[in-house]
C-alpha cells in the first residue's frame, strides 16, 4: 500500500473482514491459510490472534520479513496520507454492531463520502450499509453478463450505487444502459494496457489492476 505514494493511481483496493472481537483486518480469504500457512478463521478469531501470525506468502514477500495483517485503520491511514480513494471490497460483518462500527471508522477517517464499498455477487452486506447511510458508493461486483436477477433494475432502487465488471465482461451497451440509471461503473482486474485503453475509451469511472507499475511506465 505504501508503494502507492509513487504511483499515479487514484485509489487503493483492499478486502476487509470483521473479527470476532469487532475489529477489521485486510484479508481476501475467510481464513489465514494462504497468507500464513496457519489456519485461523477470521470471523472466529480475535485481532490479536490474527496479528500474531506472520505472513509467509504473497507477491514479493521476501522483501517484507516479519509482516503481519494490517487493520482497516492502517489501510485508511495510507489512503489519506497519499490522497487515494479507498476501495473496500468483500466487506464481511461478524458482530451485531459490526456494520455501524465499520461506518463510524470511515467517518472518523473522513472517507465516508469518498470511498467505494463493493461485494462480489451479493447485496447482503451492502444492504446493511445502505440501511444506515446513503453516503458511500456501494457497488456490486459481477463476473458475467448482466443477467443476475436483481440486476440492473435493483440499481434504480439504491442511491449512489455502482457495478464492477470482471475483465472481458463489460460491453459498451452495458455501460450505456447503466449510465441511464446514473450508475458508477468500473472494471476489474485489468492487467494489460490494451484492455485498459479499451475501457478508458468506453468512459468507465475506474479500472482495478494488479499491474499498475507497467501502466505508469507506458508512454500511453
Amino acid at each position: 500500500m505504501k508503494k502507492q505514494e509513487k504511483q499515479n493511481s487514484g485509489g487503493i483496493e483492499a478486502d476487509i473482514k470483521e473479527t470476532i472481537d469487532g475489529q477489521f483486518v485486510c484479508i481476501h480469504n475467510s481464513d489465514t491459510t494462504y497468507m500464513t500457512g496457519v489456519t485461523l478463521n477470521v470471523a472466529t478469531s480475535t485481532l490479536a490472534e490474527l496479528q500474531a501470525l506472520t505472513i509467509t506468502n504473497g507477491n514479493g514477500i521476501a522483501k517484507y520479513p516479519d509482516l503481519h495483517l494490517c487493520t482497516l485503520q492502517d489501510f485508511l491511514t495510507v489512503c489519506n496520507k497519499y490522497g487515494k480513494v479507498p476501495f473496500i471490497d468483500a466487506i464481511t460483518f461478524t458482530t451485531e454492531n459490526g456494520c455501524l462500527n465499520f461506518l463510524n471508522i470511515l467517518k472518523q477517517y473522513g472517507v465516508l463520502n469518498r470511498c467505494v464499498i463493493s461485494h462480489y455477487n451479493s447485496l447482503t452486506e451492502l444492504d446493511k450499509i445502505r440501511s444506515y447511510t446513503k453516503q458511500p458508493i456501494i457497488q456490486l461486483n459481477i463476473s458475467g453478463q448482466m443477467n443476475i436477477p436483481y440486476h440492473p433494475d435493483r440499481m434504480e432502487q439504491v442511491f449512489n450505487a455502482g457495478i464492477g465488471f470482471g475483465n472481458d465482461t463489460l460491453t459498451i451497451e452495458d455501460l450505456r444502459q447503466l449510465r441511464k440509471q446514473n450508475c458508477f461503473v468500473g472494471v476489474w482486474t485489468v492487467n494489460n494496457m490494451s484492455d485498459a485503453l479499451k475501457y478508458a475509451s468506453f468512459g468507465v469511472d475506474y479500472i482495478v489492476s494488479d499491474n499498475i507499475d507497467s501502466f505508469n511506465t507506458s508512454s500511453d
